[in-house]
């Protein structure tokens, strides 16, 4: 029966263990250690920073918890397109986002919708489920993977 409990306690440590370091890697790497091509701005704050994405468009991050794309024209007020920001990524033609619609400060049991801006034709589509969200990327050939903000410059 010990030898059992002693088992089953090694292996729950072992997967215990794997979990957290997957973990750490995943989210808490990026965040502290960024990639060396990573510019951040001596007046930029993770509460306070502005991601460039080309001359229309920006993530502007206001708090800790909250970030806009915003579609910027020249001498114009900037026009919020998605609030609550927190993964992205973009190319030549689209932007994609996925933000946080419900539960915003909890840790495990955030919703998300997710997007796909096309740049070109200042259109936005909205998904409340990711598979098709993923769906609509392979269909327009998006080959990108959304990354946490951290993962930019910031301005």
């Amino acid at each position: 029966m010990k030898k059992k409990l002693i088992i089953v306690g090694t292996i729950l440590t072992i997967v215990s263990g794997s979990i957290i370091l997957f973990l750490g890697y995943k989210w808490v790497s990026p965040r502290f250690f960024p990639p060396d091509s990573i510019y951040r701005s001596p007046t930029a704050s993770a509460a306070g920073h502005t991601i460039k994405i080309d001359n229309h468009y920006r993530i502007v991050t206001t708090s800790a918890t909250t970030s806009y794309l915003w579609f910027v024209e020249e001498g114009e007020n900037p026009i919020t397109l998605i609030e609550y920001v927190e993964k992205l990524n973009y190319n030549d033609n689209y932007i994609i986002v996925q933000s946080v619609t419900k539960n915003n400060d909890s840790f495990f049991f955030k919703e998300y919708e997710y997007f796909i801006v096309d740049k070109e034709a200042q259109k936005v589509d909205s998904f409340s489920k990711k598979n098709y969200f993923l769906d609509e990327c392979q269909k327009k050939n998006i080959d990108l993977d959304l990354k946490i903000k951290e993962e930019f410059d910031w301005y």
